[in-house]
């Protein structure tokens, strides 16, 4: 007998399923379940556990709980780099085990799932966040089914919140120039040039050292990045990608601006010697340790947008900025997308195709002015 179905009571029945034989004693195999519902429900169950037992992908129910196999994916099967992981056990300890956490993993189903995604997103956690722990929760499960917890992954089954675009901000060449003319009086004047001229993602300049920097060449390196430390500390770490690591030719005033600030830390590092730490950091804080993102951008950023007149923006935008401000100069593609680090020349198309409108444009009146003939303003 394959398998067979006992009612236990009101709404509850007992399904045995045979498995065959332990190789080594002998000794039968059998997997029981107790379904409470209709004896539909249970014979849905066992077909299903018959179904996968004659594939050879049956496998049996694990008893330990979701937190515990979590605990231990992030031990052994999380091979993302370190900060990724950190990252990832942050959202586990505060948004998946909360729900999900006592659930043995073997009973896991998509609608258990399905409901912890529709309450964060009741919670007002944007969809982009729903979707980004979605994929560290689905890569857990799928590490569970190639070793052999689960034999399906239940996060493989629920739909998720549908993601949004936000608007992209950025200064135009007018406002860019306001807002540098503000930014001289801040200490920080340096750093918000070269954000606003290479493109550079914050992390990226916070990050960047002086043996990285060439005044007298002209050139910038870009080879590390701050990484903040979940619960304390920092590091230099790995980029964002492989093709993030890149040269960027800095103009000649920008490279004077540099000589300068370096001077200035150079003095300021010699008053105060006693406390000052050196990391060979470009931009620093006021003893020489990195700066954070968010000071930089409450006590700094959005003071010269406020005193400049113009609208609020993440510090990201000015990489937008730079990146929009070039395409508008005629920058070719390729070269804004290798000063931008990014991977693929389509991966800036996209991003900014806000400007093509206008790139088109130019390119019509280019060309009709080399075939001479007379092209009237579009």
């Amino acid at each position: 007998m394959a398998g067979n179905i006992t009612k236990r009571g009101e709404d509850r029945w007992q399904i045995k399923v045979f498995l065959g034989r332990d190789p080594e004693t002998g000794k039968q195999l059998v997997h029981n379940k107790t379904i409470h519902g209709t004896k539909r429900d249970a014979q849905a169950y066992l077909n299903r556990v018959l179904h996968e037992r004659d594939r050879g992908i049956w496998v049996e129910p694990s008893n330990q709980t979701v937190g515990d196999y979590l605990d231990r994916w992030l031990r052994d099967g999380d091979t993302s780099r370190d900060t990724t992981r950190d990252y990832n056990a942050w959202v586990v300890s505060k948004y998946i085990r909360p729900t999900l956490g006592s659930i043995p993993l073997g009973r896991l189903s998509a609608f258990d799932v399905q409901g912890l995604y529709n309450s964060l997103s009741r919670q007002g956690l944007a969809p982009a966040s729903v979707r980004r722990f979605h994929n560290i929760l689905s890569s857990a499960l799928r590490t569970a089914c190639r070793w052999g917890h689960i034999s399906k992954n239940p996060a493989a089954d629920v739909r998720l919140p549908k993601p949004y675009k936000a608007e992209m901000k950025v200064l135009c060449d007018e406002e860019a120039r306001r807002f540098l003319e503000t930014a001289a009086n801040c200490r920080h004047a340096t750093l918000w040039r070269l954000a606003i001229e290479t493109g550079m993602r914050p992390e990226e300049y916070l990050g960047l050292r002086w043996r990285d920097v060439d005044c007298r060449e002209g050139i910038l390196m870009v080879q590390s990045a701050l990484k903040r430390i979940r619960g304390g500390g920092w590091k230099l770490g790995d980029l964002k990608t492989t093709s993030s690591r890149r040269r960027i030719r800095l103009s000649a005033e920008l490279i004077d601006q540099l000589v300068e600030h370096r001077m200035r830390q150079t003095e300021a590092a010699t008053v105060e010697r006693a406390n000052w730490r050196d990391h060979d950091l470009v931009f620093h804080g006021e003893y020489g340790e990195p700066l954070r993102v968010e000071n930089l951008t409450r006590r700094h950023f959005r003071c010269i947008l406020a005193a400049a007149g113009l609208p609020t923006l993440r510090l990201y935008d000015l990489r937008h900025t730079s990146a929009t401000l070039a395409l508008r100069a005629g920058v070719h593609v390729k070269v804004v997308s290798e000063r931008l680090g990014h991977a693929d020349v389509s991966l800036t198309l996209n991003t900014y195709s806000h400007v093509l409108p206008d790139m088109q444009r130019d390119a019509t009146v280019a060309i009709a002015g080399l075939l001479r003939y007379p092209e009237k303003d579009v």
